[in-house]
């Protein structure tokens, strides 16, 4: 009996992974708490759905490229970096989930397929380092 309380368990566990459809849109732009695009996380999905890179800046004079891994459920799509969940999109209606940063949430949305987070963050970084430099007084 305690056998079969088991596998009925684990089913009820591994069932929500087994339903998760695929990820419909790859290229995700997730909003948290500025008006300045320069601060929005860049989402861009692999085609097979298990990795993810997260285009950031950090503060005005950097950005980065972070590797992803993704578990994808009937409701959310997570995102971890080692054993870690760091970022969580709720796939009904783009809510997004920022574990990294004291759990801010915002909104998600597709990216215009033009749009190049790293030519916009790298762009973006000089205009601001190049403003720093010329209202340096010393």
């Amino acid at each position: 009996m305690k056998k079969l309380l088991g596998i009925v368990v684990l089913g009820l566990i591994f069932c929500n992974t087994s339903f998760a459809s695929d990820i419909k849109i790859k290229r995700i732009e997730c909003k948290i708490y500025s008006d300045k695009r320069f601060y929005n996380k860049f989402f861009i999905i692999s085609e097979n759905q298990k990795d993810a890179k997260l285009y950031r800046a950090f503060g005005w004079y950097g950005w980065n490229i972070v590797d992803l891994k993704i578990k994808k459920t009937l409701n959310y799509i997570q995102f971890s970096k080692g054993n870690k969940w760091k970022y969580e999109i709720n796939r009904s209606d783009g809510t997004f989930y920022d574990y990294e940063h004291t759990n801010y949430i915002g909104s998600c949305f597709k990216m215009e397929d033009n749009f190049d987070p790293e030519v916009f963050l790298s762009e973006n970084v000089k205009k601001h380092i190049a403003d720093k430099e010329k209202s340096n007084k010393f």
